[in-house]
């Protein structure tokens, strides 16, 4: 984790779902040594051009592997996350990379 920029880490400020969805593929990643498909976007979301370059890989495999949903048709990537939210996204990263089924 690199924090907000300018010497900034901010562990007490509440988190995104794009910034969630990097911390997941960065595990991921760091995890199962694989890489990953993250050429399909998911340009089907109307906010969709939301989403910061710095994040689209990160979206694009949580969306494709069923850790991240949207809802109405929307991804809302600067919405933040509930803990309860952060729980279900995180038990979909373990259980995708506990049956090899991450995409």
């Amino acid at each position: 984790m690199t924090g907000k920029g300018s010497g900034i880490f901010d562990p007490d400020n509440r988190i995104t779902r794009q910034e969630l969805s990097v911390i997941l593929f960065k595990a991921a990643k760091l995890v199962s040594n694989k890489a990953y498909n993250t050429s399909n976007t998911v340009q089907g979301f109307s906010d969709w051009k939301a989403v910061s370059s710095w994040a689209k890989d990160s979206m694009t495999f949580c969306v494709n592997n069923k850790i991240l949903a949207g809802s109405n048709g929307k991804l809302s990537p600067g919405g933040y996350v509930s803990r309860e939210q952060a729980i279900v996204m995180i038990v979909r990263l373990l259980q995708g990379i506990s049956s090899n089924t991450l995409k």
